[in-house]
């Protein structure tokens, strides 16, 4: 969104109308019928994703003819510029006129006779079209966000964090922190009953709205403070994109995370054990922090209290970054006060953050009949949301009753991405191999050092041989001890497979 300006913003002001079940038919049918939708504009402007479309200059979006009713839509919506009363009332069915004054969706310029404007933009997110604030006047001009301005499903991080989220179905999906209602809209899909909860009663309004427009059924829209609105339920699928700034006092609701960025998601973490239900998964896609003697993924375990236990935690960082490298960037993007710049050191210091995580944060309620699983990677090229599922699946059965015997029972192969890098040293007058660093860059990006003996132990894993005949060779040959535990192999193997170095064929990754 823009970056904030002092200027006017009486769009800011206004609510879309809850109005009746046949005023949003009509404008469902409209949006249908003109092809207002991701597939539909693709084809329009000819583009393979909706995000390539580039927004003209102002004076070309408000040059262009409005003839068709998928022209005054796009005019309205999308490019968000004026429009002609008598043009809107040409290109546009007189029910549909009607249902976008009724339900507010219109107002009247006082500057230009004769011409309206959206007072909300309502672009397509994905399958499901989505009514949210506008960042800028019709006429281009920066506005001042007010504090409960509600934040876009279409920007990249709400994106990214839609997209990663499974598609499978569940029973009862819990959208915390929903804005716009994205991620309870689009799971409505495969979810037999959706809940949508928000602090704040603008974001409501607009995700019930939301709701009514895309005609569904199957979703609760709550207005309260995280899970208290549903007080009572549970869940077996919870969602949440919380805000992570760092921040003293809130100045916007969707972006400001409280003092150390975290306060939203602790308290949603902390919540799991009444709220989640056994089997059930809660994802999250937020920044936190690593601190020293405590990676993030133990101080969500900590967070999950004395149940702690019955979760299972997987994170996947997506990126790391040291936090003088990260308020850099930040500062070259974003004009910060300077007393918000030394309070963030401050606290960094205080607290003693050593690295700040973009990450994907999965957590699982397991059946208690084994040792919960800790389980991190970070997402390296061709990264897909299976492969944290897949993580997360082959670390339970590894902790399982039967994880060493199925380790042991298994068939390793040399993945195709691993590199082996060797450093040689001259030990008399000889090259001596001497170091040994495993690279892997897909689907998990990872690097590590590694013994000799294992070394040539991934060397030799082609799927002929099982985890036990590995085992036994080593033992043979006298690499191990002839007391060596094969249980102790066993987590050796679940190390290199976990981290992508070795695959097990009956477990594909890809």
């Amino acid at each position: 969104m823009a970056s904030p300006q002092p200027a006017s913003h009486p769009w800011h002001k206004e609510l879309p109308r809850l109005g009746s079940e046949e005023e949003f038919a009509a404008l469902r049918r409209i949006f249908r019928e003109s092809e207002y939708s991701t597939e539909g504009l693709k084809r329009h402007f000819n583009v393979g994703k909706l995000e390539e479309y580039k927004t003209p200059p102002i004076d070309v979006r408000e040059s262009q003819p409005v003839e068709r009713p998928i022209d005054a839509l796009i005019r309205l919506f999308l490019d968000a510029v004026y429009v002609e009363e008598a043009a809107l009332a040409r290109a546009l069915p007189g029910e549909a006129v009607a249902a976008l004054w009724s339900l507010n969706l219109l107002a009247r310029s006082p500057q230009r006779a004769g011409q309206c404007y959206s007072n909300f933009s309502i672009p397509p997110a994905g399958g499901v079209l989505t009514t949210m604030d506008r960042a800028a006047g019709p006429d281009g001009a920066i506005c001042a966000l007010p504090a409960d301005v509600v934040y876009p499903a279409v920007v990249e991080n709400t994106r990214d964090f839609v997209a990663g989220l499974p598609d499978t179905p569940c029973e009862a999906l819990l959208d915390i922190g929903t804005g716009t209602g994205i991620a309870a809209l689009e799971g409505a899909r495969y979810a037999r009953h959706c809940w949508g909860t928000d602090i704040i009663a603008r974001p409501v309004r607009f995700a019930e709205f939301n709701r009514r427009l895309n005609g569904l059924g199957n979703m609760t829209t709550l207005l309260g403070d995280l899970y208290e609105p549903v007080e009572g339920l549970t869940f077996d699928r919870i969602v949440t994109h919380p805000p992570y700034v760092p921040a003293r006092k809130t100045g916007l609701v969707f972006r400001d995370g409280g003092e150390d960025g975290e306060q939203i998601i602790r308290r949603v973490v902390e919540g799991l054990p009444r709220f989640l239900r056994p089997g059930g998964r809660m994802y999250s896609l937020h920044m936190a922090s690593d601190r020293t003697g405590e990676p993030y993924e133990q101080r969500i375990r900590k967070w999950l209290g004395s149940q702690q236990a019955e979760f299972d935690v997987v994170v996947v960082t997506l990126q790391i970054h040291e936090p003088k490298d990260f308020l850099g960037r930040q500062l070259n993007v974003i004009k910060r006060d300077p007393g918000e710049v030394g309070f963030w050191m401050e606290m960094w210091e205080a607290n003693k953050t050593e690295f700040l995580v973009y990450s994907w944060v999965l957590v699982r309620r397991h059946d208690g009949s084994r040792p919960p699983v800790t389980a991190r990677a970070h997402a390296g090229e061709e990264y897909r949301p299976r492969h944290r599922e897949w993580l997360l699946d082959f670390e339970s059965d590894a902790a399982a009753a039967g994880g060493t015997a199925m380790l042991l029972a298994g068939r390793p192969v040399l993945s195709p991405h691993c590199e082996l890098v060797v450093l040689n040293r001259v030990r008399d007058g000889r090259f001596n191999a001497e170091e040994f660093q495993t690279r892997t860059h897909r689907p998990f990006d990872n690097s590590a050092r590694i013994e000799g003996w294992v070394a040539e132990l991934i060397a030799e894993c082609d799927g002929t041989r099982t985890g036990q005949e590995h085992f036994d060779r080593r033992v043979a040959q006298g690499v191990l001890p002839a007391d060596a535990s094969a249980a102790e192999f066993a987590g050796v193997l679940r190390w290199l497979i976990s981290n992508g170095i070795l695959r097990l064929p009956d477990r594909p990754l890809d």
